[in-house]
């Protein structure tokens, strides 16, 4: 489990009561987004402008954050609002927001970031850093201290830690063991073919394809045509929009296994590397059923 902290500290002119700015906590997971709203009190100032540099490691959140006004702002006062984003350098996002004709910022939350967590952050302590400047309606300058927030990165919430030390969780357990679902929250930890990915995102639920049982040719979860459902259960080679496995599928499947080799329909059902009798056994349970999966993607 891995947590985010963010923290602030704006020095600006002396001459005028500090304002407060408050950045909000969020849970997230290794290749998901999270927002971090920014919340703000003038404390009796008229503050018509705040900007901020934020400062992150753009190999663990890679991209460009994506900010804009709360929506809470206030009736009447929104519209009247402006937020400009730029990146001076990596890893550097400058965040201003301007009141049109010295129209004063509200307390509340003013604006909220969306960041990307790389899917390949490994647990950890990850700081965002933050300077800013912020002017009343008057011009006066003020002293702005945000308050740090935490961000859990790697957990998506089911309280199964992920821990690559272990092996994934299977057979019902949900101790020592690491969650077979990093990015989606499943506390039971179902594993219905025990290849060591939940149901809860496994791309074949019913066949074993995962790191506890890989395929023929090693892989795990192996999707060659990138439609949801895995290899080893998918026996729908056209890709119809109904997502049917029919006399279409049987047609096309035929000269490949003639040829013996797949041409990236996903007919190497197996990820063996040929296309065989072993992809046809494969095949045919799908055929009979008239559909692929199941699959917890599609």
């Amino acid at each position: 489990m891995a947590t985010l902290v963010l923290a602030s500290v704006c020095t600006l002119a002396s001459g005028v009561r500090a304002a407060e700015i408050s950045l909000g906590g969020a849970t997230t997971a290794a290749g998901g987004t999270f927002d971090v709203p920014v919340s703000f009190s003038g404390t009796g100032e008229e503050v018509a402008s705040l900007s901020t540099d934020i400062t992150y490691d753009a190999a663990i959140f890679p991209g460009t954050p994506v900010c804009a006004i709360d929506a809470s702002v206030g009736a009447g006062t929104s519209a009247a609002k402006s937020l400009v984003q730029s990146q001076p350098a990596t890893g550097v996002l400058r965040v201003g927001v301007l009141g049109f004709n010295n129209n004063v910022l509200p307390d509340g939350t003013i604006f909220a970031c969306q960041f990307t967590t790389a899917g390949n952050a490994t647990p950890g302590t990850y700081v965002l850093g933050a300077t800013g400047r912020a002017s009343t309606a008057g011009g006066s300058s003020a002293a702005v201290t945000a308050s740090g927030a935490d961000v859990t990165v790697g957990d998506d919430g089911d309280g199964i830690p992920d821990d690559p030390g272990l092996d994934p969780c299977t057979g019902g357990q949900t101790a020592g063991c690491s969650d077979n679902c990093p990015t989606v929250s499943n506390a039971s930890q179902a594993d219905q073919d025990g290849d060591g990915v939940g149901d809860a995102c496994d791309n074949c639920i019913a066949a074993a394809n995962g790191p506890l049982a890989l395929d023929a040719g090693g892989f795990s979860q192996l999707d060659t045509d990138a439609d949801g459902f895995g290899n080893m259960c998918d026996c729908d080679f056209n890709n119809d929009p109904q997502q049917r496995c029919n006399a279409d599928d049987f047609n096309l499947f035929l000269p490949i296994f003639s040829s013996g080799s797949d041409t990236g329909v996903g007919a190497d059902m197996d990820g063996s590397g040929a296309v065989n009798a072993s992809d046809f056994n494969l095949f045919l349970p799908g055929f009979a059923a008239g559909v692929p999966g199941p699959s917890a993607s599609p």
